[in-house]
């Protein structure tokens, strides 16, 4: 069976929340921390998956203008995730995209083939937290999860 990554909490925050009744108010530090996520992201690191451990620091990334960052288990991306058990991570898998004006980043399933001219999306989609990425995007803050396969990697 593949693991229902919907349905499942994403945050030691939401664990408290729905324990609530059991356990009584969540503690204000931790729902303080939640609630203060921020847009300004400074990297990514894997805490699940084949480069467990990996920290990319998104500014290498961005020289000379570019917004964009290509992620998937070709060699060809910017970042590559490596996945030779069980082929889930996508060649292209997913996109991060780095607003205009700087103020945020979006995360997108898929990326542009040029050799197509098209957008193609991943074969087993990419979540973050709970909720599918559509290839439109979702805007990513601090302390959320993006699951591709097997892997999760931390927004800091």
């Amino acid at each position: 069976l593949a693991p229902d990554y919907r349905n499942r909490y994403q945050s030691a925050f939401e664990v408290l929340r729905a324990m609530k009744p059991m356990i009584g108010d969540v503690s204000s530090r931790i729902e303080q921390e939640y609630l203060s996520r921020s847009t300004f992201i400074n990297r990514l690191t894997i805490t699940q998956g084949e480069n467990w451990g990996d920290k990319y620091n998104l500014k290498d990334y961005l020289r000379e203008g570019r917004r964009m960052l290509r992620i998937g288990r070709e060699s060809s991306n910017d970042i590559v995730l490596s996945d030779t058990k069980n082929l889930y991570v996508s060649r292209f898998h997913f996109t991060l995209e780095k607003s205009a004006d700087g103020s945020y980043w979006l995360i997108r399933d898929g990326q542009w083939q040029k050799n197509e001219r098209r957008w193609v999306t991943s074969t087993n989609g990419t979540y973050l937290n709970v909720t599918e990425v559509p290839s439109e995007g979702l805007k990513i803050f601090t302390g959320d999860i993006i699951t591709v396969g097997e892997y999760k990697i931390k927004v800091e």
